[in-house]
């Protein structure tokens, strides 16, 4: 499996580009915005798109599904039956799917937002913004916060330490090194542990 990232510098949103060693079919996760450079990215390692995963609705992380879905005939997955003005294939926590030859097992995580999803594809975690390098994602309110680092610690506690983490904005991390340096974890009683 090779993991592509794609920063959207106008919102500072990641996408991710995740295939096989030498070309075929291939997933898109949260894509911000379809540019040249994702277009050569996926050209050049001579992939087709078969999915495109969402971690959750915001605007911010699906404004290219329109343009990505003119180029490639992709399927959408998410939480939500529409995203972006397109119809979904629903997805829910502790579904298992096999799509383009990964087996994808999905999180519910609420917290960030009402639908939420964390895609687990081996040893990589597609966190959106739900877990992010050194803090949590944000909440509008102090019950969503806890409901959210509630839901982490469920979700993530018993996870290995070598899990890399593949956040919806920021630089990649560990598992190992979030429950070290998590700021919004170590400020509460709630442990990754």
């Amino acid at each position: 499996m090779r993991i592509y990232p794609h920063f959207n510098a106008e919102g500072k949103e990641n996408s991710y580009l995740i295939g096989p060693d030498n070309g075929g079919r291939a997933i898109i996760i949260d894509p911000a915005a379809v540019d040249t450079r994702l277009i050569s990215l996926i050209e050049s390692h001579h992939y087709t798109i078969e999915a495109c995963l969402i971690t959750h609705g915001h605007r911010r992380h699906t404004a290219g599904i329109p343009a990505l879905l003119k180029i490639y005939d992709a399927k959408i997955y998410a939480a939500s039956p529409r995203v972006a003005g397109h119809d979904t294939v629903q997805l829910f926590d502790g579904d298992t799917v096999s799509i383009a030859g990964f087996e994808i097992h999905v999180h519910s995580v609420p917290g960030h937002s009402p639908d939420s999803l964390v895609y687990r594809i081996g040893h990589a975690l597609f966190t959106g913004d739900v877990l992010l390098a050194g803090r949590l994602g944000s909440t509008k309110s102090i019950a969503e916060s806890r409901q959210l680092l509630e839901n982490v610690h469920s979700t993530f506690a018993h996870l290995d330490d070598n899990f890399l983490i593949y956040p919806g904005h920021g630089a990649a991390t560990k598992m190992r090194t979030e429950r070290i340096f998590n700021y919004d974890i170590l400020k509460s009683e709630v442990t990754l542990y």
